[in-house]
């Protein structure tokens, strides 16, 4: 019987180049709401985003994969894949930094691949990976990523190899230090007095637990455990240090490492003095026979599951619905990721396969697409355990900057940046806009975002200065044109979510009675109300304390309000809102109603000629009009322009979703 054969990995044509110094960041490793982990081969681990709606960009030097490999009867080497250590004076200056410009990162997100050429005789690849897949709404947020080691060995000798996995215990840095300061962030940054390491032998599973003594009952923001973990079976060795100073030149880890890739099997499990730091290492040791291949894996995990905003204010995470919220489940989230690792690699393939064969959209978009989605998992995302009144817990982004303080889930910024969760996550969509629903106050004022993470997300939520009728009538338009979209874009069936939102559209548009000014989302937002009305007038609420006294006559004379109102309005001003307005009245087939369809020259010339006051993502809802209306040459030439903009890089849905008619989940 011919024995299996290790494949190559297979990567995909369309995953985008990282350069060796690139000033792109890395993709993050994580969970959507619990945070991420970028890994570079330049530099390692970092930045953290593992503090709620927060950043920390330093690099940890003692956080590092390295390799050991000898030949048979050949000259050994050891090196740590990263080419800086970013280290101070004697740290680690024992350890031998990765050659330059030696390593290819290719990108695809949620997947990347690492592959190292030029320095090792063996072929050696590296995918990493957290679960992420359209329509899932758990494995998703699992804090967790996964990493296969591939290695080929292309003589005709035996080779050995040794790959190291040395890890800093950081658990209680990522909160803030000082809470007393309004808008101050200082994280806890390498304050690890009492924090220890635990060697864990489990089955077939090997690793290091990273934990703490904690000192109250009640489980605070920062604390739980990290983990790292491999497997062992009888063609591995698994050698490992279980306390080392990662502050000293790192000779007590590299020398024995160097030498043969071996470690000295060393348990400590003392608890870290004032000052001190304490950090772990994990060897797995092996021989790749001649023409054949060996995969290794790698797991990171963490379980930190308070989130702490203002003082007090405290949620437990989403992945907490599925751990216990114990702040004791890293271990945990290690074994599920060993037993599924594999199936949700193939659902991530399964997933992004469509996109990738498709031949009728611009070699680049796909990488475009798949790469902007790390903004879900580092750019201060935050999703909240389930409640009864919020089963699928409460969802936000950090979306916009107002008065220089990040914000969440700006209500007109969301306009062109959303459909991405509406095409991927619809249920945390509809979660947004029902928590907007419900801030809406009985006056009608509609809030302009959901909080600032330094503040009470959700409660606290942003009310703008500006007070103006044409101001207060864009954000009312803003919320309902959403609501609706949310509707027709998911099947037109979820009449619960329309009668979540009812009361709410009702307050925000009687505010606008009688007010002399008229934005062009005005119109699309009272046919929108239109439409909503009529679904929601033949379909009682599930929920009896949703249903108004009188209904449906209510109901039905709303609509006639909404369609007097509509039918008054004459003309509306050509500006910046004027493409939005055209984009969802086409996509929601309100052009009839609404009328006043924009020319083909008007979105072409407003995209070629953007004002200055005018962010690229209007320019890319333009493309996405164009594309709508067959001019597709002259739709992706704009949207090439702006591929370079991380920061609109989820607009590019809007694109994609035009030719998917915003089905993808």
């Amino acid at each position: 019987m011919k024995a299996f054969q290790v494949p190559r990995p297979e990567i995909p044509t369309a995953a985008g180049y990282l350069s060796f110094r690139g000033d792109q960041s890395p993709l993050p490793l994580g969970g959507l709401g619990a945070g991420g982990v970028g890994h570079s081969s330049w530099g390692g681990f970092g930045p953290w985003t593992l503090d709620a709606g927060e950043q920390i960009a330093q690099v940890l030097p003692a956080c590092q994969f390295s390799l050991f490999e000898q030949p048979l009867d050949g000259i050994p080497q050891a090196y740590v894949l990263s080419s800086n250590l970013n280290a101070d004076g004697e740290i680690l200056s024992r350890w031998q930094t990765y050659p330059d410009r030696h390593c290819t990162e290719r990108l695809l997100f949620p997947r990347s691949w690492h592959k190292y050429e030029g320095i090792f005789k063996s072929e050696i690849v590296c995918e990493q990976f957290s679960p992420f897949w359209a329509g899932c709404y758990q494995e998703t947020s699992y804090p967790v990523g996964v990493f296969n080691w591939t290695f080929h060995n292309p003589t005709d000798e035996p080779i050995t190899l040794s790959l190291m996995l040395t890890w800093q215990n950081m658990v209680g840095w990522f909160t803030n230090a000082d809470k007393q300061t309004p808008g101050r962030y200082q994280p806890k940054w390498q304050e690890s007095t009492g924090n220890f390491n635990q060697w864990i032998t489990d089955h077939f599973r090997v690793g290091c637990l990273f934990n703490r003594v904690r000192l109250y009952d009640e489980l605070q923001e920062g604390e739980g455990q990290m983990a790292i973990a491999s497997i062992t079976n009888p063609a591995l060795e698994v050698y490992h240090i279980g306390r080392w100073n990662p502050e000293h030149d790192g000779g007590e880890v590299w020398d024995w490492f160097a030498r043969n890739g071996m470690l000295p099997d060393q348990q400590d499990e003392t608890p870290a003095e004032p000052g001190e730091q304490v950090a772990s290492a994990l060897a797995i040791r092996f021989t790749v026979r001649p023409g054949r291949g060996k995969k290794i894996p790698f797991f990171l995990a963490w379980d930190f599951p308070v989130m702490e905003f203002a003082p007090g204010v405290t949620y437990f995470q989403r992945h907490s619905d599925f751990f216990a919220r114990t702040g004791n489940n890293a271990w945990t989230v290690v074994r599920t990721a060993l037993k599924h690792s594999d199936v949700w690699r193939e659902k991530i393939m399964a997933w992004q396969r469509p996109l990738l064969e498709r031949k009728d959209i611009p070699d680049w978009l796909p990488a475009v697409l798949c790469n902007g989605l790390a903004q879900l998992v580092d750019g201060g995302t935050i999703w909240t355990a389930g409640t009864e009144t919020d089963p699928i817990g409460q969802f936000a982004r950090i979306n916009c900057h107002v008065d220089d303080q990040p914000c969440y889930e700006h209500l007109q910024a969301r306009l062109v940046d959303s459909f991405v969760l509406v095409m991927l996550l619809p249920r945390l969509d509809k979660a947004v806009l029902e928590t907007y629903a419900r801030a809406i106050n009985p006056t009608g004022t509609v809030p302009e975002h959901l909080g600032s993470p330094r503040h009470h997300p959700w409660q606290q939520v942003g009310i703008a200065q500006d007070v103006s009728p044409t101001a207060a009538r864009g954000r009312a338009s803003a919320f309902v044109v959403q609501v609706y979209r949310d509707y027709v874009l998911t099947g037109v069936t979820d009449s619960e979510f329309l009668w979540e939102c009812w009361c709410a559209i009702a307050q925000a548009l009687e505010l606008e009675v009688g007010a002399d000014s008229v934005n062009p989302l005005w119109p699309v937002a009272l046919a929108a109300a239109v439409k909503i009305g009529q679904a929601i007038a033949d379909a009682p609420p599930m929920n009896p304390a949703l249903e108004p006294e009188t209904y449906p006559e209510s109901i039905l004379n709303q609509i006639k309000q909404y369609e007097t109102q509509l039918q008054q309005i004459t003309e509306t001003p050509k500006n910046q809102e004027t493409i939005v307005a055209a984009f969802y009245a086409q996509i929601l087939g309100l052009e009839a109603q609404v009328g006043d369809r924009i020319s083909i020259q008007f979105a072409q010339d407003f995209a070629h000629h953007l004002p200055n006051d005018v962010s690229t993502e209007l320019g890319l809802l333009s493309a996405a009009y164009l594309l709508s209306q067959g001019e597709t040459e002259t739709a992706w030439a704009i949207a090439e322009k702006y591929k370079a903009s991380r920061a609109a890089s989820l607009v590019y849905w809007i694109l994609y979703g035009v030719l998917t008619d915003f089905k993808t989940a």
